[in-house]
């Protein structure tokens, strides 16, 4: 199918095998790739660490941007979620690191801290 104007659909428009379209403003098509990065953290002030590589589940034709979204679950016995910062490191096509890092003031120990993620790029 070729449309060349506008289309207007009442229900889901489905293409390539269930998958949906996402353009960049060069033309390149985008797909993006919703994936999750569970760890644990048992650290004081200023101490972090790195995963080792996250896998996005499928792989992308170039480097992906990778955004860090909402913590989806945690659980734990001291400290606030909000002293954790996460910050995607070592991007590659099939996968990235985090680097986590406790910001706040005291002890941050979580047992268990689900973080919901995307990885935007090239098809």
């Amino acid at each position: 199918m070729r449309v060349t104007g506008n289309l207007t659909t009442e229900g889901n428009l489905l293409v390539q095998n269930n998958r949906g379209i996402v353009r960049s403003n060069s033309g390149t098509q985008y797909k993006i790739v919703p994936f999750s990065f569970t760890f644990s953290i048992n650290a004081g002030a200023g101490v972090g660490f790195e995963s080792g590589a996250i896998s996005y589940g499928e792989t992308f034709s170039g480097t992906p941007r990778v955004i860090v979204a909402q913590i989806t679950t945690a659980s734990g016995t001291s400290g606030y979620l909000g002293w954790l910062n996460i910050i995607p490191w070592a991007s590659n096509s099939s996968s990235t690191s985090f680097y986590v890092t406790n910001v706040g003031t005291g002890t941050l120990n979580l047992s268990t801290v689900t973080v919901a993620c995307l990885a935007i790029g090239p098809q």
